[in-house]
């Protein structure tokens, strides 16, 4: 009880810089198909900070573009939370929503990213 605890430096967590990640979202070829989902695919990763798993378990039903627009993340341990989205996010994933026929209703539980969703 009397040996003090070691105290431990804490790293500091690297991040990229304003210019790193406008040349990052720069990179999908907006001209494809596969280039605008990723191009939307990083904006929301940027946009929310979701886990890789949680943004593979978005559902379109999920996506909330009407105001205020909102992305629903089920994370570890069943949480759920409400994310904001940036306007440029929410035009992005409009279109998205859109050129992958996902915007219908029955529509709802499937996967807002996915490889079958590029191939036509």
């Amino acid at each position: 009880m009397s040996i003090p605890i070691k105290k431990a430096s804490k790293t500091t967590v690297a991040h990229l810089t304003p210019d790193a990640i406008k040349l990052l979202l720069e990179q999908p070829d907006k001209h494809t198909l596969r280039g605008r989902r990723d191009l939307t695919l990083l904006s929301v990763l940027y946009d929310t900070g979701a886990r890789v798993q949680e943004l593979i378990d978005i559902r379109v039903e999920d996506v909330i573009l009407d105001s205020p627009s909102v992305v629903i993340l089920h994370g570890k341990g069943n949480k759920i939370r409400r994310v904001p989205l940036m306007k440029n996010t929410v035009s992005l994933l409009q279109s998205y929503l859109t050129e992958h026929h996902l915007d219908k209703p029955w529509k709802n539980q499937n996967s807002l990213f996915s490889i079958v969703n590029t191939i036509h």
